[in-house]
């Protein structure tokens, strides 16, 4: 890998790294943040770095060019976080475990970070084969539970029923969970105001689907990542019930963004 561009890229991702620092999102040392959803990459190893963040970005010109660790502000547009700088503008869901960030060059994330000490004998991935009761279609564009496992923004679950989609039912195929990650509502880079245009999931119940587990969890209206912990790593097959919402300013279709499991 050329010399100059391994040192741009590695300036870039300490200077993002940096500025997490400095705001106390994570309160840790970039030793102990992991470039990576299964946390094997550690900004220590510049080459392996890069080469998983471009897995995840797809294209290396979706990276920010700069972002000025001097000038920056943390701003909530809408309820959707955003760091602004004097020339970059980055989407950001995040909490003290997880952070993902997006450029508007992309509508996939180029940075995944997760805090090393919360995942020392557990992995973080996506419930890529979720399937649903109801999705809304818009045209040629379709909504199903499966968008809940790409992290791609604009690529939310909608349910689609005619009523605010209460009783709407997503299942998470049989693997090993111990938690979920819920990230709220539809959440868009150029339009964030469509998150509180539409309805976000306030209460929801948990079951297995074939055994007797089952509680209700009441989450908080953000698009950051809230943990629902499930307190068992086991192999299950997990159902999501929708219970209540938030009601929407202008829409009545209620919004999942992703979902991500904790397990192994």
């Amino acid at each position: 890998m050329n010399a100059i561009l391994l040192n741009k890229i590695t300036r870039i991702f300490t200077s993002f790294i940096l500025i997490f620092c400095n705001i106390y999102i994570f309160g840790v040392n970039k030793e102990k943040i992991y470039i990576d959803m299964i946390g094997q990459c550690t900004l220590t190893n510049d080459n392996f770095l890069y080469e998983r963040v471009m897995n995840i970005s797809k294209n290396p010109n979706n990276i920010p060019k700069k972002i000025d660790i001097k000038n920056f502000v943390l701003n909530n547009e809408k309820k959707i976080p955003f760091i602004i700088g004097e020339n970059e503008k980055v989407l950001l869901l995040y909490n003290e475990d997880i952070m993902i960030a997006y450029s508007n060059r992309s509508i996939v994330p180029f940075i995944v970070g997760i805090n090393k000490d919360k995942y020392k004998n557990e992995g973080l991935g996506y419930p890529d084969k979720a399937t649903s009761t109801t999705f809304l279609t818009e045209g040629n564009i379709n909504y199903p539970a499966s968008n809940i496992g790409n992290l791609k923004l604009k690529h939310s679950w909608v349910e689609g029923k005619k009523d605010s989609g209460i009783g709407a039912k997503i299942f998470i195929p049989k693997g090993y969970y111990s938690g979920l990650y819920f990230l709220n509502g539809f959440v868009s880079f150029k339009n964030p105001s469509l998150y509180l245009d539409n309805n976000r999931v306030k209460k929801v119940k948990v079951s297995d689907t074939n055994q007797k587990y089952n509680e209700v969890f009441e989450l908080e209206d953000t698009p950051n990542p809230q943990l629902i912990d499930l307190k068992s790593n086991k192999n299950w097959e997990i159902t999501i019930e929708i219970l209540e919402i938030y009601k929407g300013n202008k829409y009545n279709d209620t919004c999942i963004n992703s979902i991500l499991y904790k397990g192994f």
